[in-house]
């Protein structure tokens, strides 16, 4: 998973620093937070936190992209698993159709452990693509 490449760019490293600086207090974890920034204070200043933030968003980013990826490829394998079986049963009622959607992820999951690793592969084609394509990428994490 490391081997993927974010460009981000310094204002949205400086936006990111900004804040944590500002809700430090309010963070998940703020003794550990405040502790990097002080760690990190007596080393080259503002350069050496825009390293540290900007590899942390690298992370962060290419994590939540994965599991963006891995997310719609389990969800089209469901949707495609589930039409199949509603067009070989035919005609489905409610009760039906929530077996089918049970019976479909359970399925969808099985198959994921199966091929995680051509999976893996696939997700990782994606994120490398979506790392060079800024726009889009920002969407995506945006909005998902």
């Amino acid at each position: 998973m490391g081997e993927v490449e974010l460009d981000i760019d310094d204002e949205t490293v400086r936006r990111t620093r900004e804040k944590i600086e500002a809700n430090a207090k309010t963070q998940i974890d703020p003794t550990l937070t405040n502790m990097i920034l002080e760690l990190l204070g007596d080393v080259d200043g503002d350069a050496r936190k825009d390293v540290v933030i900007k590899t942390l968003l690298t992370y962060t980013w290419v994590q939540k992209l994965y599991f963006i990826v891995r997310s719609a490829l389990m969800g089209l394998m469901g949707a495609a698993l589930t039409a199949a079986i509603v067009l070989i049963v035919g005609e489905v009622d409610a009760l039906q159709v929530a077996f089918i959607g049970v019976a479909s992820f359970i399925a969808t999951l099985a198959i994921t452990r199966l091929f995680d690793a051509s999976i893996t592969t696939s997700s990782k084609r994606i994120v490398t693509i979506l790392s060079r394509h800024g726009r889009l990428r920002e969407m995506i994490l945006s909005h998902f």
